[in-house]
């Protein structure tokens, strides 16, 4: 169990920094009003949100599973509460 959580712990930590990565990048395309309008950026700004929507979708699944699947499994199958910490 402890490594269940390990995994997931590191799993939100690289979604975490992947979502942070995404973000910069999208930002970065959309810093210039009149740039960001050419076909080049218009792509590099929509294959950045689909970045970072996929980053927030992997950031969401891991909460998720550290916060409510794992502990669930853990008390269906009568894990002791100090397993999960």
């Amino acid at each position: 169990w402890k490594s269940h959580v390990a995994q997931w712990r590191r799993e939100l930590e690289l979604a975490t920094d992947n979502l942070r990565d995404a973000t910069a990048v999208l930002e970065q395309a959309e810093v210039n009003p009149i740039l960001r309008e050419t076909p080049a950026q218009q792509t590099i700004i929509v294959q950045a949100r689909a970045s970072q929507r996929a980053a927030l979708d992997r950031v969401n699944h891991a909460r998720e599973m550290l916060l409510t699947d794992i502990p669930k499994r853990a008390r269906s199958e009568h894990v002791p509460p100090s397993w999960l910490q």
